[in-house]
């Protein structure tokens, strides 16, 4: 993308109201070393922050279920005290 369209992006997301409080990093490994070489890349590549929550989704699940796909790194718009409300409220219905 563009430096031109990544202000525009930046300009439109400050406009809608809508902040990221921060983001968190979905890592889809085949095992604990993959993990810690993906880990390592998103934080020397600059898309993710040694203090930023990462996540490896395929932990646990047994080979034929996990899942193949780089790094995804999701915006974080909700507070963890939102978050518990959040939950709060579905889990009362």
């Amino acid at each position: 993308m563009s430096r031109a369209s990544m202000k525009r992006v930046e300009r439109l997301e400050a406009a809608s109201g809508v902040h990221s409080l921060g983001y968190y990093h979905l890592i889809y490994a085949s095992d604990a070393a993959d993990y810690q070489v993906q880990r390592s890349a998103l934080i020397a590549s600059g898309k993710a922050k040694a203090s930023d929550f990462m996540f490896d989704e395929n932990e646990g699940l047994p080979v034929e279920q996990r899942q193949a796909e780089g790094p995804q790194t999701i915006p974080w718009s909700m507070s963890h005290d939102d978050w518990v409300l959040q939950m709060d409220e579905e889990h009362s219905r």
